[in-house]
């Protein structure tokens, strides 16, 4: 994949890849940051093991709580300007 983007009324995504093909996908967790949240609470329920940390190199990386705080938000408007 080399790109993607959300349709203007933030229900599905564009992907386009380097093969020249392109896929429209429905976005079922898309919406607001809340909403976003909530959805990865019910989804995470489990920390990596130490042996997946070291498999996705991330062993030494530090872990940060799922917040508003530590996430940046992404604008669709400004993405679009």
């Amino acid at each position: 994949m080399s790109d993607a983007n959300f349709s203007p009324d933030g229900k599905n995504i564009l992907t386009a890849s380097e093969d020249f093909t392109a896929i429209i996908q429905p976005c079922d967790i898309c919406g607001s940051f809340s909403q976003a949240l909530e959805q990865a609470k019910k989804t995470v329920t489990r920390s990596l093991t130490s042996d997946e940390k070291a498999q996705f190199g991330i062993a030494t990386a530090a872990i940060l709580p799922i917040s508003p705080a530590n996430t940046s938000r992404w604008s669709r408007k400004e993405e679009r300007a």
